[in-house]
């Protein structure tokens, strides 16, 4: 799952992987408070879920193997590049090793690297980044740790 939180348009996010990976539109499920937008299909290959009712503030992208499979993806760093690229945006992910207080960021300006967030609040749903492990180009202004 990678969260963009800087400007989570569901609609927008979805309409961009679409345009990124040259893959139709309504293969790209967009969940809202909980509910499929219309158009949704029962099995998409990718969901971008918003929960705004429930202060999450950031849109959730979540792909498989399909997704993979249809677009040669093999990463989240890799898919997280590109659509913050593509969305002038960032986004951070959680990555297997890290402990549960940080999360690998991606910023618009293809920065990436390890930061520590606030856990009170990611698990609420809210990102709210405290420290920067090495410094990111185009990262918020926050301290090195």
């Amino acid at each position: 799952m990678i969260y963009f939180y800087e400007q989570p348009d569901p609609r927008r996010l979805a309409d961009t992987v679409a345009a990124v990976y040259s893959i139709p539109r309504d293969l790209i499920g967009v969940v809202v408070n909980g509910n499929p937008l219309p158009g949704t299909v029962d099995r998409p290959i990718a969901q971008v879920t918003f929960n705004p009712e429930t202060e999450v503030e950031s849109a959730i992208l979540e792909t498989g193997d399909r997704f993979s499979e249809t677009t040669g993806v093999r990463s989240e760093l890799e898919l997280a590049l590109e659509l913050c690229r593509a969305m002038e945006t960032a986004a951070v992910y959680s990555a297997p090793g890290l402990p549960e207080d940080h999360w690998m960021l991606v910023t618009a300006a293809g920065g990436h690297g390890e930061v520590a967030v606030d856990p009170d609040e990611s698990d609420e749903g809210r990102i709210r980044i405290v420290g920067l492990r090495h410094p990111i180009e185009g990262a918020p202004d926050v301290p090195v740790l």
